[in-house]
């Protein structure tokens, strides 16, 4: 009755081809040219599909009967257990009949340039293109007839107001990332890596496969910047031999015992910095067309400049305002016009450190290892996400935890034997 292949609920797929392409090119003696291209196709988790599938009825479902009995005659018998007196509710979830594999296709240029002193550059173009990725809409969700104005749900007549979950793959994505990166290898005491990724992508997606689109009407309202992708990501790492002690450039005549306590030391650090995610604003509860993204305030920049943001105010609330029941305009209600990912997040700033020596104590195989650590050695804050709920008046835009601790050291000595 629905239309579907009565041996499986989903169109079979032949075409699921995933080609992969590379190649390196020697331009010159210190020069590498690479490069590639590929599809890689991902599995639908079977969660998903039982939450779509096995959710509906006869294999799950809530209803509930009232029974009555009068003149000895009960309402409800096995041989007719349905009555007018019975409510039932039910919330179907389902999925879309040519529902197709997501893929990814990723493509990426680099160049390697050598640049003497054991330090080589690398510069890197990647892209990455997602197609018919998972995605949930509310197929039950309210908008308004453009005919009558009224605010109508395309199941009502079935399902009243219950929610019904449905499965696309319909999503796309797009990720640009440029990379360079500095590599030097172990030289005059040295060894240190450090790269910077300068990316953007935009999804309409989300993390969150669960979460259904705000506009079933108009899937393209939530393309936006991707939840997952920081515009700027650096991070540095490098190890020290300190050229301090015998046969060292520094103090290289040291007597033997002093060497043992001040020779030998090596110092490493790693810094890692990354700019915020994006943040969506919402509102606690739903208005307009029964949902909780709010209008934009026109002419107040919501997102504050990086030396006014603190932990008690990270944006300007009063750049959002929650929707109303109805547009004093029109008097219709509506969906707030606010944009998914509309707010920056804080970013982490941390450096990690320690210095550590090897003792042998006799033989190589028993040595006693003294190090001491530092994480987050600079004691900078790295926030958590602030509270987006704009209708929250006393808690809205401030942070109340951080992701890391701040500064901690300790001491390890380790024996081997």
């Amino acid at each position: 009755q629905a239309g579907f292949d009565p041996r499986r609920l989903l169109a079979t797929q032949v075409n699921n081809w995933g080609p992969r392409f590379g190649f390196a090119w020697h331009a010159g003696a210190k020069t590498v040219v690479r490069g590639g291209y590929g599809i890689f196709y991902s599995r639908y988790p079977i969660q998903y599909l039982l939450q779509t599938v096995a959710v509906n009825p006869p294999f799950a479902g809530t209803f509930t009967y009232s029974q009555a009995i009068a003149s000895g005659v009960p309402a409800l018998t096995l041989s007719a257990p349905y009555s007018n007196s019975g409510s039932a509710s039910v919330s179907p979830a389902g999925i879309q009949q040519n529902f197709a594999l997501p893929y990814n296709q990723q493509f990426n240029f680099t160049i390697d340039r050598e640049l003497g002193w054991n330090t080589t550059v690398t510069l890197s173009y990647i892209g990455n293109k997602g197609t018919h990725l998972f995605r949930s809409i509310n197929a039950n969700s309210a908008y308004i007839n453009p005919v009558t104005n009224a605010v109508v749900r395309s199941y009502s007549a079935a399902y009243g107001t219950s929610t019904i979950n449905f499965r696309e793959s319909n999503g796309d994505s797009i990720y640009n990332a440029m990379n360079l990166e500095l590599r030097h290898r172990f030289y005059k005491h040295l060894i240190f890596q450090g790269n910077w990724a300068w990316a953007k992508g935009i999804d309409d997606v989300g993390q969150n496969v669960q979460s259904a689109l705000i506009d079933a009407q108009n899937l393209g309202r939530d393309r936006a910047n991707s939840d997952y992708v920081r515009r700027h990501t650096v991070n540095i790492n490098g190890v020290y031999d300190l050229p301090v002690g015998r046969n060292q450039p520094l103090l290289a005549n040291m007597p033997r015992a002093i060497d043992e306590v001040f020779g030998g030391w090596k110092a490493g650090a790693i810094w890692h910095y990354a700019t915020g995610r994006f943040l969506t604003p919402a509102c606690a509860s739903a208005g307009g067309l029964s949902n909780t993204r709010p209008d934009v305030v026109y002419g107040i920049q919501a997102n504050l400049n990086a030396d006014r943001r603190t932990a008690n105010e990270w944006f300007n609330p009063a750049g959002f305002a929650c929707v109303p029941a109805n547009d004093p305009i029109t008097g219709l209600p509506r969906f707030g016009n606010a944009g998914r990912n509309t707010i920056i997040g804080p970013g982490t700033n941390y450096m990690d450190g320690n210095i550590a020596k090897v003792i042998p104590l006799g033989s190589e195989r028993r040595t006693l290892t003294l190090r001491v650590e530092a994480f987050n050695l600079l004691n900078h804050p790295n926030y958590a996400n602030p509270n987006v709920t704009i209708s929250t008046a006393t808690t809205v835009a401030t942070i109340t935890s951080v992701l890391r601790p701040m500064r901690e050291v300790q001491f390890v000595a380790r024996f081997a034997f």
